[in-house]
């Protein structure tokens, strides 16, 4: 879930409208003066962001109606570390290497039944991150 104080501006660009966010904006002179150290990561969720934490997932999850299973939270942290080790996420790049990963477990038809909705658009999202562009169509519904 994206927390709306970050949103710093919306530029609409091409008929794309991107969403600019601001990671942390000190509130005060004294946040700045004494910076208070990061929250440190959990051993499990390395790559997590850091608005996101398991009862964000839990939230999230309840939500959109998923259920969260061992193998689900075995999906949220592929997916944060595929995030962070890429600056541009593609989608059909994403739902192979979501295939070839999960692949031993049953690939496509495994994640499906983890994430109905689609892994990329629930997961995504479970996970704390923006679904990419093109996986969603709101006039229709999920499509990966």
């Amino acid at each position: 879930m994206i927390d709306i104080s970050k949103i710093v501006r919306t530029k609409v660009t091409l008929g794309i409208t991107i969403v600019l966010l601001w990671t942390h904006m000190p509130g005060s002179m004294d946040e700045i003066l004494h910076p208070r150290p990061a929250a440190p990561r959990r051993r499990e969720f390395p790559h997590a962001p850091e608005h996101w934490d398991e009862e964000c997932a839990r939230e999230q999850a309840a939500d959109t109606g998923v259920l969260l299973t061992k193998g689900s939270w075995d999906v949220l942290p592929f997916l944060q570390q595929y995030y962070a080790a890429h600056e541009k996420i593609e989608v059909h790049r994403l739902v192979r290497a979501l295939q070839q990963h999960f692949q031993r477990l049953g690939g496509r038809r495994y994640l499906y039944q983890l994430f109905p909705g689609g892994p990329i658009t629930q997961g995504t999202r479970i996970a704390g991150q923006v679904p990419p562009p093109g996986c969603t169509d709101d006039s229709f519904g999920s499509s990966l």
